[in-house]
């Protein structure tokens, strides 16, 4: 029963203009929508930590089930007309093995921090690195260290911060007057 529930996991609105995929997806993502009815998400990963199948019995060997999520509520429910892209906050597989579907079904762009752009798109280069999705994600944009960039109404930055990955970045701009971090798996602490 509890997992017949959490199949039914629904976006949490946060603000007017953001939403959240919730407490059990295998990581944290989220969705922005502009006053046009067009969506950015930040990171797209696996629905629930269930799909991840990795254990010391596969070895190196990892299962990875991506199954979509949250997008008929994202476009009935929310009215959301259009995906344009999906900025994943670092390299783990967790955060990005969506964003092929999204960019074959949906014809959404990938963008993303210069420093991840490499491992992204050639993932077999880079297979010592742990956690890297196994499919190439083509990048349509690419950001500078410390980048401003505007989608629709709002305003971001992007940064380098390594910290769970050496590839990790945040992104910052303010939704419905409140300013925000995204920060992937990166916790920040104040001193």
């Amino acid at each position: 029963p509890e997992k017949e529930e959490r199949l039914n996991e629904h976006l949490y609105p946060i603000s007017n203009h953001l939403l959240w995929g919730g407490a059990s997806t295998c990581s944290n993502f989220y969705i922005i929508k502009s006053a046009s009815g067009r969506a950015l998400f930040i990171d797209y990963g696996h629905a629930f930590g269930e799909h991840m199948q990795v254990g010391t019995d596969r070895e190196d060997q990892e299962i990875m089930r991506f199954v979509a999520h949250h997008l008929e509520e994202l476009f009935t429910e929310y009215g959301t007309e259009k995906i344009d892209a999906v900025i994943p906050s670092h390299v783990h597989d967790d955060h990005t093995c969506g964003i092929p579907y999204l960019q074959k079904h949906f014809g959404v762009e990938c963008w993303t921090i210069e420093q991840m752009a490499p491992i992204l798109e050639n993932p077999a280069r880079w297979s010592s690195t742990p956690c890297c999705y196994h499919e190439p994600i083509r990048i349509d944009r690419r950001f500078s260290d410390e980048e401003e960039f505007t989608w629709e109404e709002y305003t971001f930055r992007i940064y380098h911060v390594p910290g769970q990955t050496k590839f990790h970045s945040v992104i910052t701009t303010t939704i419905d007057n409140t300013k925000l971090a995204f920060t992937g798996d990166n916790i920040l602490e104040r001193p």
